[in-house]
């Protein structure tokens, strides 16, 4: 925030209500949004789906 970048922001936030208040509160005086998001976990088959793609003769783009 102090650089003007917007952040993602994985769970948890912060540690209190009250922290996440005051991050709130400085992101918007500062014109810099932020998102809260969670954790992403690629799915066990991808690289089984991109070899069927391949092996049909389709195209992984």
């Amino acid at each position: 925030i102090a650089k003007n970048k917007h952040l993602f922001i994985e769970k948890p936030v912060t540690q209190t209500p009250d922290e996440a208040a005051q991050l709130s509160q400085l992101s918007q005086e500062k014109g810099v949004m932020i998102q809260v998001g969670r954790g992403w976990f690629p799915p066990k088959r991808v690289g089984e789906s991109e070899k069927a793609t391949e092996n049909s003769g389709g195209s992984r783009r």
